[in-house]
């Protein structure tokens, strides 16, 4: 009985280790968390916690536990997709049947030309959006008044889809001008106001810096903005985290995500209570939806 006792600890005690993927990342999770969050699966997809970037969202483990996107929503994963933006045929590569595999170079020239005209038309949107972003980020905040006195809460912004931003992807207009104009709308100094003014840990998910996308973020973001959020980047999870005063971790977050209808019409994306900012004879209006 003793060796049978003892040869089910053995085989328990070894499952257990096999199961710790990343000792260091596991290390770190049970510094802020217990070890039955760490090794929790919410999302039932077979990624715990202490691995898992997107702990509320099935994905697999090579891509940290996050769902593959299909960005053009076409069924065909933006991975495996040669124009991952513009919806098209399983069998043409996610490509449009009018677009051949050996055109889709040349529309996306032509796409970055209206682009680059679409920056220049609106070089200046970012002193225009400097008159709304404190307002959105306090009306948000106010949705949320007791989970921000909560001091399990931070606050996250929706970015830019860094995964897009590269010139050599095949990327049409509408994802390099959210880019730009979120970029423009989020900046440094509203980062510095949110962390100062609520002094709350600030989240930027999945917002990693690498070789491959530091020009392309530079120009997008301004040097200042970019220069800014790199000495906060958290390459291990891919996250930008500006840590609060008091530098404890919190356990959710207070979400912020806009859409742009038009450059100068935005809607705050939340269930609560959807509003629509407008920008009307040099100031802006708002309304529910």
């Amino acid at each position: 009985m003793r060796k049978i006792l003892l040869l089910f600890l053995l085989t328990v005690t070894s499952f257990h280790a096999q199961s710790i993927e990343n000792p260091e990342a596991f290390k770190k999770c049970r510094k802020e968390f217990n070890k039955k969050i760490c090794l929790a699966d919410e999302d039932k997809d077979n990624v715990p916690f202490y691995l898992d970037q997107c702990p509320k969202e099935g994905g697999p483990i090579e891509n940290g536990g996050c769902p593959w996107p299909d960005t053009d929503k076409d069924g065909t994963l933006d991975k495996d997709d040669t124009c991952p933006t513009i919806p098209g045929l399983p069998e043409n590569n996610g490509c449009p049947r009018s677009i051949k595999q050996n055109d889709c170079e040349k529309f996306c020239k032509k796409q970055q030309i209206k682009y680059e005209q679409f920056q220049t038309e609106h070089q200046d949107i970012g002193k225009v959006y400097s008159l709304l972003n404190k307002k959105i980020l306090s009306d948000v905040l106010n949705l949320r008044k007791k989970d921000l006195r909560n001091n399990d809460f931070g606050i996250s912004f929706g970015y830019i889809q860094f995964s897009l931003v590269p010139d050599g992807s095949c990327d049409p207009n509408p994802t390099k001008i959210k880019n730009y104009l979120i970029s423009k709308f989020w900046n440094k100094d509203i980062f510095e106001y949110a962390s100062k003014k609520y002094n709350k840990e600030i989240l930027i998910r999945r917002m990693y810096f690498d070789e491959y996308f530091n020009p392309e973020l530079e120009k997008l973001m301004g040097t200042e903005t970019f220069q800014y959020l790199l000495q906060y980047s958290d390459k291990e999870n891919n996250n930008i985290i500006i840590p609060s005063k008091s530098k404890k971790r919190p356990k959710d977050y207070i979400s912020i995500y806009i859409q742009f209808i038009t450059p100068y019409k935005i809607e705050i994306i939340t269930p609560a209570s959807p509003t629509i900012y407008e920008y009307k004879n040099g100031q802006w209006e708002s309304y529910q939806k």
